[in-house]
């Protein structure tokens, strides 16, 4: 039996905060099927906590002036609403991470409450990535009414809104305290940008997180993912970008106590089930379903369980992945051998994996004739007895 070399971490080593870019490995032939050839991009956020100013005690009232303060409420409740709807509501912007069409910084909202902010150029975001459409998705998924327990595990939109900046300060050279000043007699530096409002969570990066992570927060964390795709399938929206660079880490009670919540950001390829079958290859490489390399009519559904039993690799090895690009050694070695590929590859490298996370995986990264959907992954042995059970909410 021959010893198969362990694929490099191309993940990233990048420092937190810092720009995780894609894997670019030439992927090699497959042994049978045909061979592949498509990347995308990858991008992430970071970031760090802020205090909450508490609320101001109010002045009692005279029943008369409390029904006059009852009616100015509700003239102006919608106003409320947008009130963060500008950019002067923000302040002490922090660039964490440059994307493929603009910045993401760390901010505090005028209310004290720290936010994370994604700010595109209109004029330059195109083709699979779209913030418009991203907005929207987000939109739809925050209305839901849906009481799925995966809800709590999507970064959700605030608010989104577009404004005028100086384009300078997008560009890679740029300082971002000069991302509000417009001369008002120069033109050329003004650009139209998307502004994108999310729920900040305090700790990184799952990129970050999952080197030397134990066998039961893993689980816990898959179980969590797999939630949150599954709130996502019900209300009609496939990620198709599924990755550890896009799932963050959140303590609701602070990292000394408590236990990690995983939660999963950045739908700008995302697709609407109902119209989507896909022939462009979208996602990382490395967590890319084969059917969408070869440029063939892909299951959206389907494509984003392929990218699971990545992410469900990297959990149970501390974060090693199965393989560098799709056509390479270790990964025509699993393809065509299933289940005991992976038992052998993995012995080899002298990992060891829970024996119902290794049959869970052999049962995603797989051709897709034989894959399971999202709510067989909740139904498998391996996440019975994990919080809230496997069963999904509807």
């Amino acid at each position: 039996f021959f010893r198969l070399t362990r694929p490099s971490l191309a993940l990233s080593l990048a420092k937190p905060g810092g720009i995780c870019m894609p894997n670019r490995a030439k992927p090699m032939a497959i042994q049978g099927p045909e061979a592949f050839s498509k990347e995308a991009k990858g991008g992430l956020e970071d970031g760090v906590e802020a205090k909450i100013e508490p609320p101001r005690e109010k002045r009692r009232r005279s029943p008369r002036s409390e029904a006059v303060s009852e009616n100015m409420k509700s003239s102006h409740s919608t106003k409320r609403k947008t009130s963060f709807d500008e950019p002067s509501k923000y302040s002490n912007l922090r660039c964490i991470q440059t994307t493929l069409y603009g910045k993401a910084y760390r901010a505090i909202r005028q209310d004290g409450v720290p936010v994370a902010i994604k700010i595109s150029d209109k004029t330059k975001a195109m083709g699979l990535e779209d913030p418009v459409k991203e907005t929207r998705l987000l939109k739809t998924l925050r209305s839901s009414s849906d009481d799925c327990p995966g809800k709590q595990h999507i970064c959700h939109l605030l608010t989104s809104f577009t404004h005028q900046v100086n384009s300078s300060a997008l560009d890679e050279d740029g300082h971002d305290d000069q991302l509000l000043r417009i001369h008002a007699n120069d033109t050329t530096k003004r650009s139209t940008a998307h502004w994108s409002v999310f729920e900040w969570a305090n700790g990184g990066e799952l990129l970050y997180f999952v080197h030397g992570i134990d066998q039961a927060t893993a689980k816990r964390l898959f179980h969590q993912i797999c939630q949150a795709v599954d709130f996502m399938h019900c209300n009609g929206i496939a990620h198709m970008d599924l990755s550890v660079e896009n799932i963050i880490i959140h303590w609701p009670e602070g990292e000394a106590k408590g236990q990690p919540m995983a939660k999963i950001i950045d739908f700008g390829q995302a697709l609407e089930i109902a119209s989507a079958t896909s022939r462009l290859g979208r996602g990382k490489q490395r967590y890319m379903a084969p059917e969408l390399l070869e440029q063939k009519d892909a299951d959206a559904v389907l494509a984003d369980a392929y990218s699971l039993g990545v992410i469900l690799f990297l959990l149970v090895t501390a974060g090693t992945p199965p393989y560098d690009c799709i056509g390479d050694e270790a990964f025509n070695y699993v393809w065509h051998r299933g289940k005991q590929g992976f038992s052998l590859l993995l012995r080899s490298w002298e990992k060891r994996v829970p024996p119902d996370a290794l049959d869970l995986i052999a049962r995603l990264i797989c051709p897709v004739e034989k894959r399971i959907d999202v709510q067989s992954i909740l139904n498998h042995p391996y996440l019975q007895g994990c919080d809230g059970g496997g069963q999904r909410n509807r």
